[in-house]
């Protein structure tokens, strides 16, 4: 996908698919002594050679998450090999345009009823870009959550730029947003949220770069979370916390990021 509001559009990573060193990761895993809950997100984990693998290596003895554009030809398998069971959500990004465009539309819904038949837990995201036509979207059938576009257009800056038309059409909480900058406050990251970057190094979150560990050697925790120093912090790590708290009350929850070409598990 090449999206106009992705926030790597331009940034063009002409880097080769790595596959990922299952063994030393799981055995990392199982370091923990812990269930770990594992998301892999994008850019568009399905393009890791042995993904397939991945999934099935941490669904054995931990849980794992996917966020993907639902395109990839290697969504059959995964709906017959991966047990449902231990794949607490998959986030289909829903780029309309784009599906179009790479005439992908079909593809798309035909991996959505197949991982819906196949009893996986599926919901839509797709992003509130300024002049989208809601009605294009949701004509397809399923429910879908608009999520809000941060970044400029037409000279606005959004998401603060949205007219109040706009918010309820696509319901869009700007409290909500609001209350998600942290600075300042307690949060979890580096305790029960981590994340793992894409060259395997893990850090408290996607802002900062203290050292807790290396996927493929061993997870350094913080013993206890870090107040958060940044302005602008919508990791949403404790939003991740409190979700997945009824799932493991006593667990090392570890978000992960994975970059345009260079896919990586996470949480």
């Amino acid at each position: 996908m090449d999206c106009t509001y992705c926030f790597n559009n331009g940034n063009k990573l002409n880097l080769p698919v790595s596959p990922v060193d299952v063994d030393s990761a799981i055995k990392t895993l199982d370091q923990t002594g812990k269930k770990v809950h594992v998301t892999l997100c994008g850019g568009e984990c399905f393009l890791v050679p042995n993904i397939l693998e991945v999934f099935r290596a941490i669904a054995e003895r931990h849980y794992v998450s996917v966020v993907t554009n639902l395109t990839s030809p290697k969504i059959e398998e995964f709906a017959r090999t991966v047990d449902p069971e231990k794949v607490l959500f998959v986030v289909a990004s829903f780029h309309l345009d784009e599906l179009i465009n790479r005439n992908l539309v079909e593809r798309f819904l035909s991996n959505y009823n197949l991982l819906m038949d196949s009893n996986f837990k599926i919901k839509v995201h797709s992003v509130a870009y300024p002049g989208i036509d809601k009605t294009r979207h949701l004509k397809y059938g399923f429910p879908i959550k608009f999520l809000a576009f941060f970044g400029d257009y037409q000279g606005k800056k959004y998401p603060e730029s949205y007219s109040l038309d706009e918010l309820y059409d696509f319901d869009i909480d700007m409290t909500k947003l609001s209350n998600a900058k942290y600075k300042g406050k307690r949060c979890c990251a580096g305790q029960s949220s981590l994340l793992i970057r894409p060259d395997g190094s893990i850090t408290p979150c996607y802002y900062s770069h203290e050292d807790c560990g290396h996927i493929y050697s061993g997870i350094k925790p913080r013993k206890s979370g870090m107040i958060c120093q940044y302005d602008e912090c919508l990791c949403n790590f404790n939003e991740f916390d409190k979700e997945m708290s009824h799932y493991f009350p006593r667990s090392l929850l570890m978000p992960a990021l994975v970059r345009r070409f260079l896919r990586f598990i996470g949480v």
